[in-house]
């Protein structure tokens, strides 16, 4: 017959035991130039292992027809990666095929391009995702590709700086107030 003190001992000193080793374990982790490698790390995005890096072939004006260079770089050794792109709005793609599969046991490196018009002049985004399928499951992540077309505008300066009595400065914005009674 178990004794419940008995196995009220027992499972202390199992557990003591698993402290233990995890203790060296961390101690051996967190000493020296190991400590900067595991504590200091950079953050590491959930999903898939996808940078991308996009640029225009040159740059545009309004009713132009552009070109999107899309370069991915990826950090799976085996799957596929099926890429697919969509227009933001006030953008038309002219891609025949608005998606594209990469074999990703051959490079770490892809290159596609995307083609596209628009009317305006103004800030536009082709919205890109990435599917990764691999052994684990299926990883995605997505991206919004810039497209600046025509000369982006200056921000307008709507603020007066000025100095107060006791020299700190001092932004005085115009306003328009409305009140309700």
């Amino acid at each position: 017959m178990n004794h419940p003190r008995i196995l009220f001992l027992a499972a202390t000193m199992a557990f003591g035991a698993c402290s233990e080793v995890a203790d060296d374990q961390t101690s051996q982790a967190t000493t020296g130039a190991s400590h900067k490698e595991h504590h200091h790390a950079s953050t590491v995005k959930p999903g898939a292992n996808v940078a991308f890096q996009t640029a225009l072939r040159e740059p545009l004006s309004p009713g132009d027809a552009g070109a999107l260079e899309i370069t991915m770089t990826e950090g799976h050794r085996v799957g596929t990666m099926t890429v697919t792109a969509n227009a933001g709005d006030g953008l038309e793609l002219f891609t025949t095929i608005d998606e594209e599969t990469f074999d990703l046991s051959a490079t770490d490196t892809h290159s596609w391009t995307v083609y596209f018009d628009t009317e305006d002049a103004g800030k536009y985004y082709i919205n890109l995702h990435a599917h990764v399928q691999t052994p684990i499951g299926r990883l995605s992540r997505s991206y919004a590709a810039p497209i600046q077309v025509g000369t982006p505008e200056p921000k307008s300066n709507v603020s007066i700086s000025q100095s107060s009595s006791n020299g700190e400065p001092v932004v005085f914005m115009e306003a328009a107030e409305t009140i309700q009674q």
